[in-house]
């Protein structure tokens, strides 16, 4: 019993080797036409590998710059350092806050001298009567629910202002949000194009080997063991044209990523470690679903009629 599954097993390898090969040998027999095909693919899968490095860098920026972004909090200007002390440990215990840094009256003025460079110096003259208050800086978990923590940290004696840069952050996550839709819609776009490309192409095959087919059928052979060669090809194809771009891309972005980030001075790209792996797993696995897809369905039609 164990020998006759082994022998069928032996047997199924076999044949799936051998239809391997036949798919390889006639992605070469089609010539220009498989090339084409490929190239289509290639040029598609190349805006879907764009469009995913910018989703990619997108949510990049926006979680970098959710952290960056604080509520800034001033106090009453009797507040003493004892006082102001107490109020961070009660802010800290808010929910949603990760960090609560202090600054004094000293420090608040030596940040504005140095912001202001040489012109800074004149506010030198305020050393004694500093006109500024001591502050609070305070990050975020989860920027989105800045409210809550503006209303709890208001209800907080002592506190005389909070400030937080709601119109700018919220305008910011709008945009990037805008555009991550936009990317999911051309991603799509271009995928259905391919799977037509290569549907189109893996028809054009069958057409070309209507003859071989029916021979095929009429010795008995079974549906699935005349569509897998042609299921192959197209999943070559898919593969194939799937690696040009990914490799261009990747390699692109590789090689120009420290000249591209160094005239960015608003924001920080992602690096290349965490695109390499989305891309690659991303783009490939859709070049192979359109590959199989798009020889699935022409070899469908022709089997039914």
């Amino acid at each position: 019993m164990l020998l006759r599954e082994g022998i069928s097993l032996m047997r199924v390898f076999r044949m799936l080797g051998r239809q391997i090969i036949d798919a390889f040998k006639n992605i070469f027999r089609q010539g220009w036409m498989s090339f084409s095909a490929i190239l289509s693919v290639a040029v598609t899968l190349f805006l879907t590998s764009l469009v995913v490095v910018l989703l990619i860098n997108i949510t990049y920026i926006t979680n970098a710059m959710e952290q960056d972004i604080a509520i800034y909090v001033s106090l009453d200007k009797e507040i003493t350092t004892n006082q102001a002390a107490e109020m961070q440990q009660e802010i800290k215990q808010i929910p949603n806050v990760v960090s609560v840094a202090y600054q004094s009256e000293d420090q608040e003025l030596d940040d504005l001298i140095k912001y202001y460079g040489e012109d800074g110096k004149i506010f030198e003259d305020y050393r004694e009567t500093n006109p500024l208050k001591k502050t609070f800086t305070i990050k975020l978990d989860d920027s989105k629910d800045y409210q809550t923590v503006i209303n709890a940290v208001k209800n907080i004696d002592g506190v005389y202002e909070v400030k937080y840069q709601t119109e700018t952050a919220e305008k910011i996550f709008a945009v990037f949000g805008t555009i991550q839709y936009v990317g999911v819609g051309l991603s799509a776009v271009v995928g259905i194009v391919a799977l037509i490309l290569i549907s189109n192409t893996i028809r054009i095959t069958i057409i070309a080997r209507r003859v071989e087919i029916e021979i095929m059928r009429l010795v008995g052979a079974s549906n699935w063991f005349i569509r897998t060669p042609f299921i192959l090809e197209g999943i070559f194809i898919g593969i194939i044209g799937a690696a040009i771009p990914i490799g261009l891309v990747l390699g692109g972005y590789y090689y120009f990523f420290d000249s591209i980030q160094a005239s960015m001075t608003i924001f920080a790209f992602a690096p290349f470690e965490v695109i390499a792996l989305p891309v690659t797993v991303f783009v490939g696995a859709l070049g192979v679903a359109i590959g199989f897809i798009g020889s699935l369905l022409p070899v469908g039609k022709f089997l039914k009629k």
